[in-house]
């Protein structure tokens, strides 16, 4: 599914998790060709040295050689950085999302604890009573609105084992 977007460039403003996903999967075949290249390019530089190769003509294997290793692994950086930028972004997003749930969830608490007190209860048991009512909170918000950034936000915690 992820194959035909790998080589496009991520865009600013797209969904930041998918895009962390994808520069991974480029990341990972990048450095895979890089490898396989690389070993490639090693034995034939050997292979021409064994063949009694001298000179320039083995200096042309060893530029080739250096040449790509030097291109491959600014490749690689670049994707790296890029991948860090994402990272980044959705960190950047998470504690958002985070902070305006907690501002959301010292709202609820505060029109709970006004109801709790208008209906005759007092601020003692208010207070242990709101460990539970908090626990049923966000449990309905993880069942209705929120689902969806309830996976993300376990998804990046997980170590954006996407």
């Amino acid at each position: 599914m992820l194959d035909g977007q790998i080589d496009r460039l991520p865009e600013r403003g797209a969904d930041p998790i998918a895009q962390v996903r994808v520069i991974t999967l480029r990341l990972e075949r990048t450095r895979a060709e890089r490898e396989a290249n690389m070993n490639r390019l090693e034995k034939d530089y050997q292979d021409a040295q064994a063949r009694g190769v001298r000179g320039t003509a083995l200096q042309g294997y060893k530029d080739r050689l250096d040449k790509f290793d030097a291109a491959s692994s600014q490749a690689v950086g670049a994707l790296e950085s890029e991948l860090e930028s994402w990272k980044s972004e959705v960190d950047a997003q998470l504690a958002a999302r985070r902070q305006a749930a907690a501002h959301e969830l010292s709202m609820q608490k505060a029109a709970a604890q006004k109801a709790w007190l208008d209906h005759g209860g007092t601020q003692g048991d208010f207070e242990a009573a709101w460990p539970s009512m908090e626990t049923d909170i966000l449990r309905q918000a993880v069942l209705t609105d929120n689902f969806e950034l309830a996976v993300q936000r376990k998804r990046i915690e997980g170590g954006y084992s996407l």
